[in-house]
């Protein structure tokens, strides 16, 4: 009697755990889709413009750089991977969109505070156009005079390229980025424009057909200190012909300016195109280079500065 009652006992045990199993089970199946929606709404937004009209839901993710913050599923469509890496000045946080197809769909960076006209790129039209289109196993080129903020950003990448490929089951090397040109030209600016002001300097030592300029570039004009680098002045020769009073040579004694960012503009794929330049006309306009716009405008400056020595 006493064994059929333990047998009893246990078999209700047994029907309570299950029936409780079930209910819990049941339970968290009516409230999955709401908490789902709980970790999402503060994303829902940014997740929208990549991926608009879909059904989104937080899964788990393998990630050894930890770069990888979050990864949504855009149900039947693909999937989102929030991301955050250092730039060449504070953290850039983005998001990046795959398709199932492996295709990347959506790029858009969610707060950056990097440096104007260099790290910013990596938030501008022509960077994401570099992403989208591409496939999972696909290389992207880094931004030239932006090298530092778009390698973290592309290393960013390549973390959501690797889980993705895992969980598809995809291997092996994609197309291979393009490479980049060595010198890429920016907005064109008037030698006298007022933005040229600020760069200024002076004649160090000058002959019939040579003047030296002492210049401030970027360093010494526009960097608060938060980089911790140290500057000098640009030390730039301009060479002249005197007799059709046009620019033979320009070529920098000593660089001051940022090395990987303004040394993009002390190249002579871009000083070159400063040859044949008239001394007489300071209205003309001239390429800067892009990533390197303000060392080419201490170029300019020098140039400038020539010009109105010459013309004494």
């Amino acid at each position: 009697m006493k064994k059929n009652r333990t047998f009893y006992l246990a078999g209700f045990l047994a029907v309570i755990s299950m029936v409780a199993g079930l209910l819990l089970w049941f339970v968290n199946d009516l409230t999955y889709d709401r908490i789902q929606e709980g970790k999402i709404a503060a994303e829902k937004s940014n997740l929208e413009k990549i991926f608009p009209g879909a059904s989104f839901a937080e899964v788990d993710f393998t990630d050894d750089t930890g770069l990888i913050e979050k990864v949504f599923e855009a149900k039947d469509t693909g999937y989102i991977y929030k991301i955050n890496v250092k730039g060449y000045k504070d953290t850039i946080t983005f998001m990046l969109g795959i398709k199932n197809s492996g295709e990347m769909t959506g790029y858009e960076v969610l707060s950056i505070s990097d440096t104007p006209g260099i790290g910013m790129q990596v938030a501008e039209d022509a960077f994401k156009n570099s992403i989208i289109g591409k496939a999972s196993n696909d290389g992207i080129a880094t931004i030239s005079g932006a090298t530092i903020s778009s390698s973290a950003v592309i290393n960013g990448i390549k973390a959501a390229q690797a889980d993705f490929n895992a969980r598809f089951g995809i291997s092996g090397e994609g197309k291979e980025p393009e490479p980049e040109p060595s010198v890429v030209l920016g907005a064109k600016v008037a030698i006298n424009d007022a933005s040229i002001d600020r760069y200024k300097g002076e004649i160090t030592e000058n002959t019939d057909t040579e003047y030296v300029v002492k210049v401030k570039g970027y360093g010494l004009v526009d960097d608060d200190g938060s980089h911790g680098l140290s500057y000098d002045y640009n030390i730039i020769r301009v060479t002249i012909d005197p007799e059709t009073n046009t620019i033979t040579a320009v070529a920098f004694d000593s660089f001051g300016d940022t090395s990987g960012i303004g040394s993009k503009a002390n190249v002579p794929e871009y000083l070159d195109l400063f040859k044949g330049l008239s001394l007489d006309d300071t209205s003309v306009e001239v390429d800067t280079v892009s990533g390197a716009t303000c060392t080419s405008k201490s170029i300019i400056s020098a140039i400038r500065i020539v010009m109105d020595a010459a013309g004494k």
